[in-house]
């Protein structure tokens, strides 16, 4: 009897990724330059803050758009409510209302790491070929980011909202990974720190649904439901805390770059020999059957049409029918 292979974690060396200013400036790195994550590459100007403000702003001083305003300032009032700017800003008048921005500022754009310079976009971007750690999603929003990422260890459900607590000051434009379930709670509080990213085993789709609604990347290792992230991927997920990542949402593929490349010895665990598996005593799988959906474990017996699995989680045996189950590399 065969089941189909997933492989979720894969090494690869010559990967391009590309790091692009947010506005013109001016890139100062030229082709064939070694990086290492903090090289700064370039700089541009960018404004950091905006505020919108609706078209119906009544301004209450001789100041109106096209002005500065300081942090505090009054700007006008709207719906019998004073707008206060929340920063130092210029006020813009636009097609939908007015727009507050704060004002430009040096932005650096760091390499993220290790590697080599393969192209320059002039006073745009570069192309550096580096080696990553690819981890791939079962599920995620369908989205491009990049930031620091934090990594939980791997609390319980009941301990994640203290590690969040925990982390509250320093969690604004990070990638967090909370732990094995990401829940509605946690969602809603890593969105209200600002947070660009939030990793998990599993989560239920109410979450999903807040993570696409406010913008925010959510990433699910093992799948919907209450689903432990699989041993192995934490393995790798401790190992790089603080490191920044890139995730490409539309390949559901969270890339983590690395020091060195690997050698040949690592690079051979890519590969597989089949698509299917034969199944056997102690091989590791995928289980895709309720209640279990996302669980990882072995097999212990094998029968018809159903297999025994010992769940990696809390070592329980439980039947799975064919084919809710996929072979994991």
């Amino acid at each position: 009897m065969y089941i189909p292979t997933l492989k979720k974690v894969l090494y690869t060396n010559n990967v391009q990724i590309e790091r692009a200013l947010p506005a013109v400036g001016k890139i100062n790195i030229a082709k064939g330059e070694k990086t290492e994550p903090f090289t700064r590459l370039g700089m541009s100007k960018i404004s950091y803050k905006q505020m919108e403000i609706s078209t119906e702003l009544e301004f209450i001083r001789t100041k109106g758009w096209k002005n500065f305003y300081y942090s505090g300032e009054k700007i006008g009032k709207w719906n019998s409510k004073y707008i206060i700017a929340p920063f130092d800003g210029y006020l813009e008048k636009t097609e939908s209302g007015y727009l507050l921005k704060e004002e430009d500022k040096v932005f650096w754009l760091l390499a993220g790491v290790w590697g080599e310079i393969a192209n320059v976009h002039e006073n745009k971007a570069v192309l550096i070929k580096t080696q990553t750690t690819d981890v791939h999603f079962s599920a995620c929003c369908d989205k491009a980011i990049s930031g620091e990422l934090i990594v939980f260890p791997n609390p319980s459900e009941i301990l994640e909202m203290q590690y969040l607590e925990k982390f509250e000051k320093y969690a604004f434009g990070k990638i967090l990974y909370v732990g094995n379930y990401a829940s509605v709670e946690i969602v809603e509080k890593a969105i209200g720190l600002g947070v660009v990213g939030i990793l998990a085993g599993g989560a239920d789709e109410p979450a999903f649904a807040i993570a696409k609604k406010n913008k925010i990347f959510l990433g699910l290792f093992s799948g919907f439901g209450k689903a432990p992230t699989p041993r192995q991927v934490f393995d790798v997920l401790k190992e790089v805390s603080n490191r920044y990542v890139f995730i490409q949402g539309e390949r559901n593929l969270l890339r983590i770059p690395m020091p060195t490349q690997f050698d040949e010895t690592m690079l051979k665990q890519n590969a597989l020999k089949s698509l299917l598996k034969p199944i056997k005593k102690g091989l590791k799988v995928l289980v895709l059957q309720e209640p279990y959906f996302g669980y990882i474990g072995e097999v212990d017996t094998i029968k018809g049409s159903s297999i025994v699995v010992k769940l990696d989680e809390n070592q329980e045996s439980v039947e799975i029918f064919i084919p809710n189950i996929i072979a994991i590399e």
